[in-house]
């Protein structure tokens, strides 16, 4: 049972009441303590209870720009409308002096499509593999174009790059590769929706990944 003040449990002093007590001792136990051991930006070691809670929360607010305030933002986009949710949400979160880099990833099942069987000689294949590579190309240009053009509208820096691989496992390789203040990314697509089966693997991502991750809900209005 968890217990309000003094040991009353929760049930008998009422939910708010409880509330109300949980925050009063978590701020008496701050007088030990600075609010931020590492001295965050706009607070520098000042201690919560020299400004009570309710300022505490108003100062907060006050300054959330400093703390969504990123500098290098890796972007995983590859066109699709989940990926498009993504870009939206991580232009939302720049700003001039925001570098966005721009990840897109070509799953690695492209690489066997040149094995199938009905391919059963070398001019086929090199016709079938020129005619990929060009498609491929031309999806990768359409979204470098796009991306960089609303990059461009907001004045702010703007690179790209594209893999062959396991997506996930290239997210992680570029986002070891440099100093990255934040990756965003769209949600897996439902299962109801139609696409190549080239989704990334969250899993692999939360438990490697060192730096903060948002991913996007995929809009429902497509």
């Amino acid at each position: 049972m968890v217990q309000g003040v003094q040991g009353v449990p929760c049930t008998k002093i009422g939910h708010q009441e409880h509330k109300a007590s949980l925050v009063q001792k978590w701020v008496t136990r701050s007088t030990r303590r600075t609010l931020y051991k590492n001295g965050l930006p706009g607070v520098q070691g000042v201690p919560c209870t020299k400004m009570g809670y309710q300022e505490y929360k108003a100062y907060l607010v006050q300054n959330m720009k400093i703390y969504m305030s990123y500098t290098h933002i890796l972007l995983a986009s590859h066109g699709t409308p989940g990926a498009c949710a993504a870009e939206v949400a991580a232009f939302n979160l720049c700003h001039p002096d925001t570098t966005l880099h721009h990840l897109m990833v070509v799953p690695d099942f492209w690489k066997g499509m040149l094995g199938d069987d009905w391919l059963n000689n070398a001019v086929t294949q090199i016709r079938y593999g020129k005619y990929l590579e060009g498609e491929l190309e031309k999806e990768i240009q359409e979204n470098v174009n796009r991306v960089s053009a609303e990059a461009k509208a907001r004045n702010m820096a703007y690179n790209y790059e594209f893999m062959l691989g396991k997506p996930a496992e290239c997210l992680l390789k570029v986002a070891d590769s440099s100093h990255f203040d934040l990756v965003v990314m769209g949600s897996p697509r439902p299962k109801n929706k139609e696409g190549l089966k080239s989704r990334m693997h969250c899993e692999t991502l939360l438990c490697s990944l060192s730096i903060p991750l948002l991913i996007i809900p995929y809009p429902h209005d497509v």
